[in-house]
């Protein structure tokens, strides 16, 4: 698949500043989904950190459907809600320099955190991309949690006139502790314009586990 289909999660979804690995596998009704996650702080004041993440779908009948997809980026916090990216992504033996800006929102319980990066991809004819991203996990009890997260985004041409593509992927669910959570997933992507707009999605289970 072109670059153009991966869901780009570019973002850190939990509110921890240490290093964290979060790993998550969605069973989908069309797909198999694997997301692995790293994100730590390069220097003690946290001006600096390195995320990286990792995508494998798999399709049950279509092996032309299943994709890989990996970026890295490093992030410079300007003030505690505004940064400067810079970074990569790999996908289909095609690599894509990106800059993007971004703002982050976290409230006083620490519960609900936004992230919204606009982006480009820095090539001959840049892509443009607007993704975000809002997180909410309020605890229950002592012992259980609930949890969603929602990644979106839609990219358009170095002209701004043709639409690419636009995604949502959504995950509603229930955490454990700190041991892992689980719930329902949906993705969902729009592809193309005109004559040639495509659209899928995939809906299932997920479990999710920081390691």
């Amino acid at each position: 698949m072109k670059r153009s289909i991966i869901t780009i999660s570019y973002v850190l979804i939990t509110l921890k500043v240490c290093a964290q690995v979060p790993v998550e596998v969605l069973v989908g009704h069309e797909q198999i989904q694997h997301e692995f996650f790293f994100f730590k702080d390069l220097d003690k004041k946290q001006k600096l950190n390195l995320f990286s993440m990792a995508r494998l779908a798999v399709d049950y009948e279509d092996e032309s459907l299943n994709s890989s997809f990996i970026s890295s980026q490093v992030t410079y916090n300007l003030t505690p809600r505004w940064g400067i990216s810079a970074g990569a992504n790999y996908a289909e033996q095609d690599i894509a320099p990106l800059a993007a800006l971004s703002y982050t929102y976290i409230n006083e319980k620490g519960d609900f955190f936004v992230n919204i990066f606009p982006m480009v991809f820095v090539q001959q004819k840049p892509d443009y991309e607007l993704f975000g991203m809002a997180f909410y996990a309020p605890q229950l009890n002592e012992k259980w949690s609930f949890f969603s997260q929602l990644f979106f985004g839609t990219n358009v041409n170095h002209q701004f006139n043709r639409h690419q593509f636009s995604y949502q992927q959504l995950r509603a669910g229930l955490g454990l502790k700190d041991w892992f959570q689980f719930g329902l997933g949906l993705d969902q992507n729009m592809i193309g314009s005109g004559e040639e707009y495509m659209y899928s999605n995939n809906i299932g289970l997920f479990i999710r586990k920081e390691l």
